[in-house]
């Protein structure tokens, strides 16, 4: 029996939302990829940025970017 398309769907849709964590500050909070967690608070994982082709100053300006450019 095949795949139904709801199947198909739930399972890409799992796919998507894994790895990522929320992050309460206040009343606030943001869904982030794990790894993008890890490296601004500097939890040392084995060569995720070689693997990921990505420094945490990157990661710091992904978000803070838009921050400054609303405060301008």
């Amino acid at each position: 029996m095949g795949t139904s398309t709801w199947q198909m769907y739930r399972r890409k849709l799992k796919v998507l939302n894994r790895n990522k964590l929320f992050v309460f500050v206040g009343r606030n909070f943001g869904i982030f990829p794990s790894h993008e967690v890890f490296m601004l608070a500097n939890v040392p994982v084995p060569d995720i940025a070689k693997e990921l082709n990505i420094t945490c100053d990157q990661v710091y300006a992904k978000y803070t970017k838009q921050i400054l450019a609303e405060n301008s």
